[in-house]
């Protein structure tokens, strides 16, 4: 979406929400990686960028109208949110069953 702002001319407000992302990231990684360590980098990282992106997006709603049709904004989102469910089961180790290990079978 930042390509579809610069390409409007607008660069200095794609640079603003590049800064914006930077000051988010810095600043809770300074209080998320003391705590959580590398865990705490990551989740800091995706947050700054989930709070960027999604200002980004409503602004870019705003200002061209809507960049891709509903259903299909709607349809990723439910994705993403499946697959990320999925894989924190995975992580979490809930899903025992179907793994083999040394001493049970």
């Amino acid at each position: 979406m930042l390509n579809i702002v610069v390409a409007s001319g607008r660069a200095t407000t794609a640079m603003g929400f590049s800064i914006l992302l930077l000051v988010l990231s810095a600043t809770l990684n300074i209080f998320m990686i003391p705590i959580y360590r590398m865990i705490g980098a990551a989740t800091a990282v995706t947050l700054a960028s989930l709070i960027s992106m999604s200002i980004l997006l409503v602004y870019v709603i705003h200002r061209f109208g809507s960049v891709v049709p509903w259903i299909t904004f709607v349809k990723v989102i439910l994705s993403t949110l499946l697959a990320i469910l999925i894989f924190y089961i995975k992580l979490s180790g809930y899903v025992t069953i179907f793994y083999r290990t040394k001493n049970t079978w």
